[in-house]
């Protein structure tokens, strides 16, 4: 006979202590994660599948797992996971499998799908052109929700392309070229697994990529807080929705982004302005001059002198 799992409250001291060797900051990702996964998915987290990529220990794991949610943590490394099984088991959370794999093999033949997918702190871990190869496969496997805490390049010094297209970033060393397997895998546990370096996009170049995937819609997460979040690390959630047409400017459905950002690169924005009391009469005229001419495709210039 089946038993039914049902959602634990709280973890036992061995859980709690999982989470606190984490370290204290940890606290504040794994509330934003979960409050994203309740306010954006369609359904309560008790109703989700959830899939934590590269989850480490498993802690976005089994927070999922203790709310009710199908939660399925994948990691390279077994001398991570066995912790966050350890806690499953000991919680009777029947719910909540870990399984021992590379990202790069996670498809859609092999896994399916799930509701929400965690790319957290590993995209960073990825070079290029695998981090994009994975990114195409995790849009296969994902259903509704990716969530993706990510560093970024913050400088572009170097430029990759990727089916026609050209991303940004920056080259980051994971490993040096003599490291072994042992060490890299058993010792180096925060770093890449069959890379020796790393490709950090920009945050431009990642999000056009998800667009490029067929994302309806990107955002960024501001709040819950994280108090000591560099600049350099984002929290991004790629919605897998379906793109809405609009009547009102009928030409933009369906047109691709490369080509609309040339259509609107080509158009100049009048950003409304209102000159304040302390504005001469003069100034106020020419401002209206200005903004009637360049609806008429003209501009006022001052003709200069001859020297």
């Amino acid at each position: 006979m089946k038993t039914e799992t049902q959602p634990f409250t709280s973890f036992n001291p061995d859980g709690l202590k999982l989470f606190e060797d984490k370290g204290i900051s940890n606290s504040e990702k794994v509330r934003r994660i979960m409050q994203l996964t309740q306010d954006l998915s369609s359904k309560k987290i008790a109703n989700l599948s959830v899939l934590d990529l590269g989850c480490g220990e498993g802690v976005y794991t089994l927070e999922a797992g203790l709310k009710g949610a199908k939660a399925t943590g994948l990691d390279g490394r077994e001398n991570r996971l066995k912790y966050g099984r350890e806690v499953a088991l000991s919680h009777g959370l029947h719910n909540v499998n870990f399984v021992v794999d590379d990202v790069r093999n996670v498809t859609f033949e092999k896994y399916g799908t799930f509701d929400v997918v965690y790319l957290l702190g590993l995209l960073y871990h990825l070079d290029e052109p695998e981090v994009f190869d994975i990114l195409k496969n995790i849009y296969s496997v994902c259903g509704e929700l990716l969530i993706i805490d990510t560093t970024i390049g913050l400088s572009t010094p170097l430029t990759v392309k990727y089916e026609g297209q050209e991303y940004f970033g920056v080259k980051y060393t994971e490993h040096m070229e003599s490291d072994n397997d042992e060490l890299m895998i058993n010792k180096r546990i925060m770093a890449s697994i069959g890379n020796k370096e790393s490709f950090l996009p920009s945050k431009k170049s990642l999000i056009r990529f998800l667009d490029t995937l067929g994302f309806s819609s990107v955002l960024e997460c501001y709040t819950p807080f994280e108090h000591n979040k560099p600049e350099s690390r984002i929290t991004l959630v790629a919605i897998k929705g379906k793109k809405e047409n609009i009547a009102s400017y009928p030409w933009i459905n369906g047109i691709r982004e490369d080509d609309l950002a040339k259509r609107i690169d080509g158009a100049r924005v009048i950003v409304p302005h209102v000159l304040g009391h302390k504005h001469s009469f003069k100034a106020k005229i020419k401002l209206r001059l200005d903004k009637w001419l360049d609806k008429r495709g003209f501009k006022l210039v001052k003709k200069l002198k001859d020297q």
